[in-house]
C-alpha cells in the first residue's frame, strides 16, 4: 500500500521532480564551471530556496501551470548562473550586492565574450527537454494532479525555514566582516554557496545586514593620527597630544619634487606584455626573435597596399623614421618609441619593477587618487559627496604656511562618457577636482566619435583635444594636477578600423604563423596583436603630451605617473600568455604584475640611467608615492599603502575580488593561502599576515570614514564634521 502511494506522488509530481533534477544539474554545472568541483560546502540557502519552489509548484493542481512556474524558475536560475559565470571568467569577480549598484557599468564591460559550450548549451538543452516532457507528461496524465496538502505545504515551509535560518546564520555576524578578512577558510564564495545560494543571500544581505556599526568620533581619531593606540584614549577618553603622531618616514626621494605639477596616467589593461619581452611571458609573441626588419618600410608599403583599404599612411610616418629600424632586438623600442624614451630607458624614468594590480577600473582609479577604498558601497555611487581632503589634488591644493588653498587647478580627463562609474559628479565633488571632461565635451575640441561606430575612441585625439581645450596642460604658470583616464586599450581585442594602421606594421614585422614554433596558437596570436595595435596608439598619445609639455617649458617641473589599472583579462590574454590558469601554480600573483612608470626630472639630475625599484607595490602606493616625491607629510593610516620610495611593503586587498595578494603569495583570506610560490618561506608568511592584519585595521577604520563621511564640510546641522576637517588641517600643519 505505501509502496503504491511513494509511486502514485512520483507519478502526479513528475513534473516537479523534473525540475529539481534540472535545477540541481545546472547549479553543480556552473559550480565546476568556475570552481572545477561539484561540491558546495553550505548549500543550504540555496537547498532551502530549491525545496521551498518544489513545495510552491507542489500547491498548484494544474500542470501547465506547473510548467510555466517550472520553467520560468530554471530560466532564471540559468539567467543568474550564466552571468555571472561569465563575468567570473572574465575578470574573476564573484557576484556581491553591490555590484547591483554599478547598474548598467557592471555588465557595459563585458562586451562579447565566446560562450562556453558546457555552460551554455547543455543548460538550454535539459530546459528543452523539461518542455517536451512536462507537455507529453501534461496530456498523458491528468491535466490536474492531487494535491496533498500536508505534504507539499511542509516542504514549502521546510525549505523557506531553512533558507531564511541559514541566511541568518551566515549574515548575522556580517559586521565581522574584519575579522573574516583575517580568519576565514572557505575557498570560493560559489564552492561555498553555489550560485542560487549566494544570489539570494546577497540580496537579503544587502538589504537587511549592510550596515556597518557606527564607532565613536574619538576612536576614529585615535587610530588616523596616533602611534600609540592604547595609550591615547578611548571611546570617552581625553586626547593625550604628547603622543607621536603616525606620520611617513622621510628617504632619499621625499621632497625631492617639491612643488611640481603632476599627472596621473590610468593607462587601461596595460601590461609588459604588450611592450616588452620576457621569459615570464612564454606565450607572447617574441618579437624580438620573429620580426623581420629587412627592408621594411617597402614591405609595409606593399602590405598596405594589398591588405588595408584606403588606409591612412601618414598617421605612421608622423610617429616612426621606419629607416632607423635595423636590430630586431630594439623592435618593442621602435614600436613604442615613446614609452621608451621618456618612462622605459630614460635617466629621468622611475620603473617600479614589481607594481600588481588588480581591480575593477574604477577602483584602480579611486585608489590612485585617494589611496583608500571602502568595502561597503562605492565611492562613485554611495560616497561621491562625501568631503576626502586626503586626495592628491586637495593635498597639493593645500597651503600650509598661509593656511590657504593655493593658485592651483586640478582637472581630469577620459575619452569615454561622462556618467560612465558616475565620474562626472564624483570627480569633481569628492575627489577635489575643477573640472571633469569626458567625450560629450571633447567632441567640441575635435576629437572623433568612434563610440558611435562600435569602437574605442583614440587616447591621441583625447591628449590633442585636452590640449585645445586648454585645461589640461596650463601654461599660464598655474601649478595643476591632471588626472587621465586612457580608454584604447580596454578590451575586447579584434582589428578596429581607427587602428588598422598599426596592424599592418605588426603584420609586416610578423607575418600570421610565424610565432606558432613558440606554442601561440593563431587565435592567441591575433588576439595579442591586436591588443599591442592599442598600446601603439596610446605611445602616440604620451608622445603628442610630452612634446607639448617640452615645448612649453613645462615638462622639467612636472612630475608623471603611468599605470596599468589591471591586467588584460578580456579574453583570458593574461592567462594564456602567461600561462597562468589555476592557482596551484608557483607565480600566481604574476598574473597581476603590470607597469607602474614614473618621469620626473629632478630624479634624473644625478643620473646616467632608469632608477629601478624591485620592492612589491600596489595601486594603494600610487597615491602616498606622489605626494611623497612632493615633500608634503601625511598621516599613514588614512592611506592603505605605503610610498614606493620607503622600506615599507604593501599587500593587495582586492575588494571587487575578495582576495589578498603578496609577492608570490595568492589568498582567500590572511589565513587561507590559494597558491605560494616555491621559494616563499614560513617567515615570507608571517609577514604576510602581519602586513595584512595592520592593511584589515586601515579598511575598517576607513570604512568609518567613508559611511560617515567623517570630514563632511557641508553638514548644517552638526559642526562635528567641520570641526574633524579643521583639525585635519591643523594637524597636517603641524608635521609638515
Amino acid at each position: 500500500m505505501k509502496k503504491k502511494l511513494f509511486l502514485n506522488w512520483i507519478s502526479e509530481n513528475r513534473i516537479v521532480l523534473m525540475y529539481v533534477f534540472i535545477s540541481i544539474v545546472i547549479e553543480l554545472m556552473s559550480v565546476f564551471y568556475v570552481d572545477k568541483s561539484i561540491i558546495i560546502t553550505k548549500p543550504w540557502i540555496g537547498l532551502g530556496f530549491l525545496v521551498a519552489m518544489a513545495g510552491l509548484i507542489g500547491l498548484v493542481k494544474n500542470n501547465l501551470a506547473r510548467y510555466i512556474i517550472g520553467i520560468v524558475s530554471l530560466f532564471a536560475q540559468f539567467l543568474i548562473c550564466i552571468i555571472f559565470s561569465l563575468v567570473y571568467d572574465m575578470n574573476g569577480q564573484y557576484f556581491t550586492y553591490e555590484l547591483l549598484q554599478l547598474r548598467n557599468d557592471a555588465f557595459g564591460i563585458l562586451e562579447t565574450l565566446p560562450v562556453n559550450f558546457f555552460l551554455f548549451f547543455i543548460p538550454v538543452t535539459l530546459m528543452i527537454v523539461f518542455t517536451v516532457l512536462s507537455f507529453k507528461l501534461h496530456f498523458i496524465i491528468k491535466s490536474k494532479s492531487r494535491v496533498r496538502l500536508p505534504l507539499t505545504i511542509s516542504l514549502l515551509v521546510f525549505g523557506l525555514v531553512l533558507s531564511n535560518v541559514s541566511i541568518v546564520v551566515t549574515d548575522i555576524g556580517s559586521n565581522d566582516r574584519y575579522y573574516d578578512l583575517v580568519n576565514a577558510k572557505g575557498t570560493s564564495i560559489y564552492s561555498e554557496y553555489g550560485f542560487t545560494g549566494n544570489f539570494v543571500n546577497q540580496l537579503v544581505k544587502g538589504t537587511f545586514f549592510n550596515k556597518i556599526d557606527k564607532m565613536s568620533q574619538n576612536k576614529i581619531k585615535s587610530y588616523v593620527y596616533y602611534n600609540q593606540l592604547d595609550d591615547v584614549y578611548d571611546d570617552s577618553g581625553i586626547v593625550d597630544s604628547s603622543n607621536q603622531y603616525y606620520i611617513n618616514e622621510l628617504n632619499d626621494y621625499s621632497g625631492l619634487s617639491e612643488g611640481n605639477n603632476v599627472i596621473t596616467i590610468l593607462a587601461e589593461s596595460l601590461e609588459w606584455f604588450g611592450i616588452a619581452d620576457s621569459p615570464e611571458y612564454p606565450h607572447n609573441l617574441r618579437l624580438t626573435e620573429c620580426a623581420n626588419v629587412s627592408n621594411f618600410e617597402t614591405r609595409l608599403k606593399d602590405y598596405l597596399e594589398k591588405e588595408v583599404d584606403d588606409y591612412d599612411y601618414s598617421r605612421l610616418t608622423d610617429i616612426y623614421d621606419f629607416s632607423t629600424w635595423t636590430e630586431k632586438s630594439k623592435i618593442y623600442e621602435y614600436i613604442f618609441p615613446n614609452l621608451y624614451k621618456y618612462f622605459i630607458n630614460s635617466n629621468n624614468s622611475i620603473v617600479f619593477d614589481q607594481f600588481h594590480s588588480k581591480e575593477k577600473t574604477d577602483v584602480s582609479e579611486s585608489l590612485s587618487i585617494v589611496g583608500s577604498y571602502p568595502t561597503t558601497g562605492y565611492i562613485n555611487y554611495n560616497y561621491n559627496k562625501n568631503t576626502i581632503p586626503t586626495t592628491v589634488p586637495n593635498m597639493m591644493r593645500y597651503d600650509t604656511e598661509s593656511k590657504n588653498m593655493t593658485v592651483f587647478t586640478a582637472n581630469s580627463y577620459h575619452n569615454g562618457q561622462a556618467n560612465f562609474y558616475n565620474r562626472n559628479k564624483t570627480h569633481t565633488s569628492a575627489f577635489g577636482m575643477d573640472s571633469f571632461s569626458a567625450s560629450e565635451k571633447l567632441y567640441d575640441y575635435g576629437m572623433t566619435n568612434y563610440i558611435v561606430k562600435g569602437e574605442r575612441n583614440l587616447d591621441s585625439e583625447l591628449i590633442e583635444a585636452g590640449i585645445k581645450e586648454r585645461n589640461m596642460f596650463p601654461i599660464d604658470g598655474r601649478r595643476f594636477y591632471t588626472y587621465i583616464t586612457s580608454i584604447t586599450m580596454h578590451g575586447m581585442y579584434y582589428p578596429r578600423e581607427n587602428l588598422k594602421e598599426y596592424r599592418a606594421v605588426l603584420r609586416t614585422l610578423c607575418p600570421e604563423g610565424t610565432t606558432k614554433k613558440f606554442g601561440t596558437d593563431l587565435n592567441l596570436e591575433n588576439n595579442v596583436l591586436d591588443y599591442m595595435t592599442t598600446i601603439m596608439e596610446f605611445d602616440k598619445a604620451i608622445g603628442i603630451m610630452m612634446d607639448y609639455l617640452q615645448s612649453h617649458n613645462i615638462l622639467k617641473n612636472t612630475t608623471i605617473a603611468l599605470f596599468g589599472d589591471h591586467n588584460a583579462y578580456y579574453s583570458s590574454i593574461s592567462n594564456d600568455v602567461k600561462e597562468i590558469q589555476n592557482y596551484n601554480v608557483d607565480c600566481y600573483s604574476n598574473l597581476f604584475h603590470v607597469p607602474f612608470l614614473m618621469y620626473d626630472e629632478n630624479v634624473g639630475k644625478s643620473k646616467t640611467e632608469p632608477t629601478v625599484i624591485d620592492k612589491f607595490l600596489c595601486t594603494f602606493d600610487i597615491a602616498p608615492t606622489i605626494i611623497d616625491l612632493l615633500g608634503i607629510r601625511y598621516f599613514n593610516n588614512f592611506y592603505y599603502g605605503h610610498s614606493g620610495f620607503s622600506k615599507e611593503e604593501s599587500i593587495i586587498y582586492s575588494r571587487s575580488y575578495d582576495f589578498f595578494v603578496a609577492k608570490g603569495i595568492h589568498a582567500r583570506s590572511l589565513s587561507y593561502i590559494l597558491s605560494k610560490g616555491k621559494n616563499i618561506t614560513d617567515n615570507d608568511l608571517v609577514s604576510f599576515k602581519e602586513k595584512g592584519v595592520k592593511l584589515v585595521d586601515k579598511i575598517e577604520y576607513s570604512d568609518q570614514l567613508f559611511t560617515q563621511n567623517f570630514f563632511d564640510k557641508s553638514s548644517l546641522t552638526n559642526n562635528t564634521y567641520v570641526k574633524n576637517l579643521t583639525d585635519y588641517y591643523n594637524k597636517l600643519d603641524e608635521i609638515q
